[in-house]
């Protein structure tokens, strides 16, 4: 009786072992077949990329700014009535560049911008 109940044991310890080995090389299989993913990074730079090059100066990363990485923080009126724009930080007058982009109009109100030959215009917001 007891020879039985060990091979009864037995018998489904293997059953169990070799169907779950199926099961997993069954798995593997369909995860060797997916298709791998690939991170969209929208054309900005990677967050884990270091900011600080090998040298120790900080990375600048300008060339990859979008239009909507831009803001226009002031406009102040300089010299024979010239004006000068404020954006991100930086003071530009026509004919500077911020990244990509080409500083060909400052008015009172407005900074117009140019990437490869299309405009944009940046409006300054009021504040209240």
């Amino acid at each position: 009786m007891r020879g039985g109940i060990w091979l009864t044991i037995l018998l489904t310890l293997t059953f169990y072992v070799a169907n779950n080995s199926l099961l997993f090389a069954k798995e593997v299989q369909e995860e060797e077949q997916e298709e791998p993913f690939v991170y969209d990074d929208k054309n900005k730079r990677d967050p884990m990329m270091s900011l600080i090059g090998i040298g120790g100066g900080i990375i600048t990363f300008e060339e990859d700014l979008l239009i909507t990485d831009l803001h226009l923080e002031g406009i102040m009126t300089i010299s024979e009535g010239k004006n000068v724009a404020i954006i991100n930080g930086r003071i530009v007058k026509v004919n500077d560049s911020i990244g990509p982009y080409l500083i060909i109009k400052v008015s009172e109100i407005s900074v117009t911008i140019m990437k490869e030959q299309e405009e944009f215009k940046l409006i300054l917001k009021k504040e209240e």
